[in-house]
């Protein structure tokens, strides 16, 4: 099964800003060198091309919508991760809703993915992860407290697709309807 996450892709400027929070630990910080917020992970074998076809609606259905990309937090074991928070907004919450509800039944059911679930998730753009439980607390005192409160105009959201080389590519890209 090829694995597969739909995101929304952020615009080149946010990762400027991901790079000045990523400087002082940048070697205990693993990360996707594109900025993004992910929708859905799931993994599919045939049923690709009903997946694109309900993105596709999902699209022509959605108008684009600001994001508030705000405080600087963290996720503890097993990832060990800091992460910019998003502030909610229902347009999100329902183009997630809409995408998850849009590969139930037909992707390979994989543990990992119901923290992507509706009511579980906690949107976010990943500063880095798998930092070294010696090193969090250090990374957390410098990074505490740090605020962008940033808007961000959404107006599509991507598929990435694992490739066999392990590399992530966007596969397809689904532009809102205006």
């Amino acid at each position: 099964m090829t694995l597969h996450v739909a995101a929304l892709v952020l615009p080149d400027e946010i990762e400027t800003q991901l790079e000045e929070l990523r400087n002082l630990h940048r070697q205990y910080m693993h990360y996707l060198s594109v900025p993004h917020i992910t929708l859905y992970p799931f993994s599919m074998g045939t049923n690709l091309k009903t997946v694109v076809s309900g993105f596709n609606a999902i699209a022509s259905h959605t108008r684009s919508f600001m994001l508030t990309l705000n405080e600087l937090r963290f996720f503890g074991e097993p990832g060990n991760a800091a992460y910019i928070a998003v502030g909610y907004s229902r347009a999100f919450s329902d183009l997630h809703t809409a995408v998850f509800r849009s590969v139930q039944g037909i992707m390979e059911e994989a543990t990992w993915a119901k923290l992507y679930e509706p009511g579980i998730i906690t949107p976010h753009v990943t500063i880095g992860e798998g930092i070294p439980p010696d090193v969090l607390p250090a990374v957390k005192t410098e990074l505490s407290g740090r605020a962008l409160n940033l808007e961000v105009r959404i107006d599509s959201f991507s598929m990435f697709t694992k490739g066999v080389d392990g590399m992530w590519r966007v596969s397809d890209r689904f532009h809102f309807r205006e």
